[in-house]
């Protein structure tokens, strides 16, 4: 009988240290559900990790920092940010966010594992750097700590795209290690094929449509600059002419197969460089070509009213019209197209505008055609025209800048630089000019110089087509105007920062049709403008973007005269006289 009891007890107890055991197990740091979001990895979490090299990730967890300098560039900010996203594709969670900084009296944690982002203050960050040439990375297991070392934004990139290749064979059973065989290193080109060498600057080329290279120097001196040029006439090209605005240059050479445009953009210590096909676009004409005798034709400046019954009632679109003495026009974009289901051709309204305002409506010649980008609602009277009545108008020259079809297919609907094509085969258009900053474009009385385009933004990645309209400053009957068409904040910033007070300019096209997502308070305030013009519709005008506090970037346009695209066309003979005081809108409420 005292024998039973005492086994018994012995079953008691066994049975309670298992049930404790199993209690422990389950509430301890492998707990399953804290770590894993309610997946169930089982004794997994428990999984010893013995690896050779970096374990960066494994128990569903990560076993070392990502660090950063605490004083970061805004290259090692971005490019933090860029492998943060890599590796939470990769493990499904977040790493922490690590700066190099210590508190005073400590010092740095140099015996825990770590990747190391850029030149942080780890010895070991500085012996990968102390290897390094100029436009090359270098990725280096130092210890336990992973390095990645960059001389640039280019060769940053260039980092990015290995490691995001190398992670994807380094995750093995949910454990990602970093060995010695992820040390690697490369250089960005800083020769460019048909381009001298620039020395002391890393190189960054995008694609610019249309068989257009963009090249991107950055930190570039003076000497460096001039250096450069020195050696484009040695590769066989021929000095076609050189135009300033302010204190930058533009430089533009050209051989039997291409066209070189050189931007020198002090400012920001920028070159950039196009290099177009002639295939596609022409020079774009010299001052002492530009030969005309002053006609007997009154000239004049139109702003098309585009609230019109024939465009239903549309409170988009955007049309300019300049007649020149000899009685042909330019004209800047023209207004929608009738393959918008809510509008009817502004291209009949644009044709008709044209008839009333020619010497023989039977004889439309327009010197100029720009367009600042390709939305419908700019070019679709262009193409409208081509299209239905492509004999009633003869078009000289067309002028502009489409992106890429990468970029195009990523913001657009639809391919419009096709119809743009089409619409020059229609019209039968013999010149065809791709428009960079710097260039000069003379029409008798008329002179447009381009200040921006997506050449200018370049790399910043666009998020709409707006952000590559062609900017441009006319000079015409004594006055300038600013066109912004559709310029949105990436490139107001990039055209404060390159050309600042140079933008000055006696009136201004609204950005956008004065909407919030338009240009900057910034470029508004700079343009310093005396008078406005709004392609909007007039209710638009009065409900939404001529209130300030729906719209506070247009603060700069109170007490300014304000000409709205209505629904009846704007035509001024004379700048000097033209401003009455009625014009002007100060109630904003």
């Amino acid at each position: 009988m005292k024998r039973y009891s005492f086994l018994k007890l012995l079953s008691l107890l066994a049975a309670l240290l298992l049930v404790c055991a199993i209690f422990a197990s389950c509430n301890g740091e492998g707990d399953a559900t804290d770590q894993n979001d309610g997946s169930e990895q089982g004794s997994e979490t428990d999984k010893p990790i013995n690896v050779e090299g970096l374990a960066v990730f494994g128990n569903n967890e990560y076993l070392c920092k990502i660090i950063r300098a605490e004083k970061a560039s805004d290259v090692d900010k971005q490019i933090y940010s860029e492998l943060r996203q890599i590796l939470k594709t990769a493990t499904g969670k977040n790493s922490a966010m690590a700066t190099d900084f210590v508190v005073l009296g400590e010092t740095l944690d140099t015996e825990s594992p770590a990747i190391l982002i850029g030149r942080t203050a780890f010895p070991e960050s500085q012996q990968v750097y102390d290897k390094m040439e100029h436009g090359e990375y270098r990725m280096e297991l130092v210890g336990n700590k992973f390095v990645i070392a960059y001389s640039h934004e280019a060769s940053a990139s260039l980092a990015l795209q290995k490691f995001r290749g190398l992670i994807s064979k380094g995750m093995k059973d949910g454990v990602l290690t970093i060995t010695d065989k992820w040390n690697s290193s490369d250089k960005v080109e800083s020769k460019v094929p048909g381009l001298p060498i620039f020395d002391g600057s890393v190189s960054m080329t995008f694609d610019g449509g249309d068989g257009s290279t963009l090249v991107l120097y950055k930190d570039v001196s003076p000497e460096t600059h001039e250096k450069f040029l020195s050696g484009i006439e040695a590769l066989g090209y021929e000095h076609y002419v050189t135009n300033n605005i302010g204190d930058s240059c533009f430089y533009t050479y050209h051989n039997d197969e291409n066209i070189m445009h050189v931007m020198y953009l002090p400012r920001v210590a920028e070159t950039r460089v196009v290099i177009d096909t002639k295939e596609f676009t022409s020079l774009a004409g010299l001052e002492s070509e530009n030969i005309y005798e002053a006609g007997k034709s009154e000239m004049s400046f139109t702003q098309l009213g585009l609230e019109h019954p024939r465009a239903g009632n549309c409170q988009n679109g955007m049309g300019y019209i300049l007649k020149l003495s000899d009685g042909s026009f330019v004209i800047v974009d023209g207004g929608h197209t009738r393959d918008m289901s809510y509008a009817e051709s502004a291209g009949d309204f644009l044709l008709d505008s044209l008839k009333v305002l020619a010497d023989d409506p039977n004889d439309i010649r327009v010197h100029t055609w720009f367009l600042s980008h390709i939305h419908n609602d700019h070019i679709g009277a262009f193409y409208d025209i081509a299209r239905d009545t492509p004999n009633s108008i003869k078009v000289e020259r067309l002028v502009y800048n489409a992106p890429n079809d990468t970029q195009l297919a990523g913001v657009s609907g639809g391919n419009l630089d096709d119809k743009v094509e089409n619409a020059v085969k229609m019209l039968g258009i013999k010149t065809v000019v791709k428009g960079h900053p710097g260039q000069v474009f003379y029409a008798n009385e008329a002179t447009f110089t381009i200040y921006g385009s997506l050449d200018l933004v370049e790399p910043i990645k666009i998020d709409n087509i707006n952000e590559s309209s062609m900017v441009m400053k006319m000079e015409f009957m004594g006055k300038t105007m600013i066109f912004l068409g559709d310029c949105h904040p990436n490139e107001s910033l990039a055209l404060t920062n390159a050309y600042g007070d140079d933008l000055q300019s006696n009136f201004i096209q609204l950005s956008h049709h004065g909407y919030a997502d338009g240009a900057t308070l910034l470029l508004n305030e700079t343009i310093k403008a005396e008078a406005s013009f709004w392609p909007v519709g007039n209710d638009h005008y009065k409900n939404m973007v001529s209130k300030i506090g729906a719209v506070p970037q247009n603060a700069p346009f109170v007490n300014i005269p304000h000409y709205v695209a209505g629904d009846t066309n704007l035509t001024i003979k004379d700048f000097d006289t033209w401003i009455p005081e009625e014009k002007r809108w100060t109630p904003y409420d």
